[in-house]
């Protein structure tokens, strides 16, 4: 699976392991309110979600000191990145590298886990809408994710 982040493309590296998905769903967290020892249950408030992690386990064959000291190179930032995984080509997602590879290596073959960090928890869609009035003082537009878009 392709896997492009910070604009280079990993597999230049690294190969994803099989059974890998980057579908990992929202941290949902509803936020509840308390009420008095008389009454029953709670007053919901709002749902809100927080950051995720996507685990992604990889391989590294042949020459592993130069492909793992490049790799290092690319995934070494200071901010969120997009990333975007070969089997969601119209999302991407802003992450930076989290916690260690923990590298397990045998002769010309290792294998470890690069755990994404998505600080603001969602995808977002990489289509670019456009769109003219002609004239008019309205303009629809179609948003088909989950969460409100500025224009």
């Amino acid at each position: 699976m392709s896997v492009l982040f910070n604009d280079t493309e990993l597999n230049k590296y690294i190969h994803v392991l099989n059974g890998f998905t980057s579908r990992s769903g929202v941290d949902w967290d509803p936020q509840l309110l308390e009420i008095g020892n008389t009454a029953r249950g709670s007053i919901f408030q709002e749902t809100t979600y927080r950051a995720k992690e996507i685990p992604m386990p990889f391989e590294i064959n042949g020459n592993i000191e130069k492909n793992y000291n490049d790799l290092m190179r690319v995934l070494n930032v200071d901010k969120p990145q997009p990333l975007i995984f070969g089997d969601t080509p119209n999302k991407v997602y802003y992450a930076v590298p989290s916690g260690g590879l923990d590298l397990e290596e045998v002769l010309y073959y290792g294998s470890g886990t690069i755990t994404w960090l998505i600080p603001d928890g969602v995808a977002h869609s990489v289509a670019e809408k456009t769109a003219e009035n002609y004239g008019s003082n309205q303009i629809t537009l179609e948003n088909n994710g989950t969460e409100s878009v500025p224009i």
